[in-house]
């Protein structure tokens, strides 16, 4: 949502913008057909980044120009960049090494871009076969990204050099391999789930803090000191960011079938769905 508009992505490409107040379409317009792209494989799943009077999204499974920006008042195509398979992620917004910029994970690699003109301003291989679906996480001038199907998180270091950006890795970890959920970074350290179970690590070396339990390839939203865990099966947990162990804080039944959702939370609202219900809790 941004000036009072709500745009959404669809699962086959169709982008709207929609008046926050009345709903009323504003305009509408299916951004792979009009950019010569095809549905991946398992669909979209981009949430669009709204950023300088232009909403950002990634476009089909062709390697050909797969992050488009689009006037956030018409929807007119601006710029498209990126020579990369579209991946099921997101991107957001950073300033990384003095730069704002766009970055983005597609299917073979993590890039940054400039904003005005979409140039590609750094880019990092990844060499995950299958789906990169959880979104790029800044920290400093830092990205963490990571990857399920065995692949694990990468932690990238961005800086100016004499040729322009350049993207080094600080480490490498197994032992996080997030699938579909985002992570979380609080004092030092990086939360998320591997492969279903909650881990911490820590994030100047990637080394494993602890194991916890297994809430299947659920969601994760950091709140403060606290995060709350969407589980696979529907269920709701909230941890306590605890570096030392996994503390459980509260859980109670949200949903009760498969959940990949993320969950939303507005004041004291926290609004959970699937793809058979949604429900909202106040707390």
């Amino acid at each position: 949502m941004a000036n009072s508009k709500v745009y959404s992505l669809g699962a086959t490409g169709i982008l709207t913008c929609l008046d926050a107040r009345t709903g009323t379409l504003i305009w509408g317009k299916n951004v792979l057909e009009e950019t010569n792209q095809s549905v991946p494989k398992w669909a979209k799943s981009c949430s669009p980044l709204v950023v300088d009077g232009m909403v950002i999204v990634t476009l089909g499974s062709k390697a050909e120009k797969s992050l488009g920006a689009f006037s956030a008042d018409s929807g007119e195509l601006m710029w498209r960049s990126g020579n990369y398979p579209s991946s099921y992620a997101s991107p957001v917004v950073a300033t990384l090494a003095g730069k704002r910029q766009i970055v983005a994970i597609q299917q073979k690699a993590l890039a940054g871009f400039e904003i005005e003109t979409g140039k590609e301003l750094w880019a990092f291989p990844i060499r995950n076969p299958q789906s990169n679906c959880a979104s790029p996480l800044i920290v400093g001038d830092t990205v963490i990204t990571s990857s399920g199907y065995g692949y694990g998180t990468h932690r990238i270091q961005i800086k100016k050099g004499k040729n322009g950006f350049e993207a080094t890795e600080l480490w490498h970890s197994l032992k996080l391999k997030a699938k579909f959920a985002d992570m979380v970074v609080k004092d030092g350290f990086l939360y998320g789930l591997n492969d279903g179970r909650m881990t911490c690590l820590n994030l100047e070396d990637g080394k494993s803090a602890w194991r916890g339990g297994n809430y299947g390839h659920g969601q994760i939203l950091g709140v403060g000191g606290h995060m709350i865990v969407q589980g696979e099966q529907g269920e709701i947990s909230i941890l306590e960011l605890n570096s030392n162990q996994e503390e459980v804080v509260m859980n109670f039944d949200a949903l009760d079938h498969r959940t990949w959702n993320h969950p939303v939370l507005a004041g004291r609202i926290l609004l959970v769905r699937n793809d058979r219900e949604a429900v909202a809790f106040k707390y």
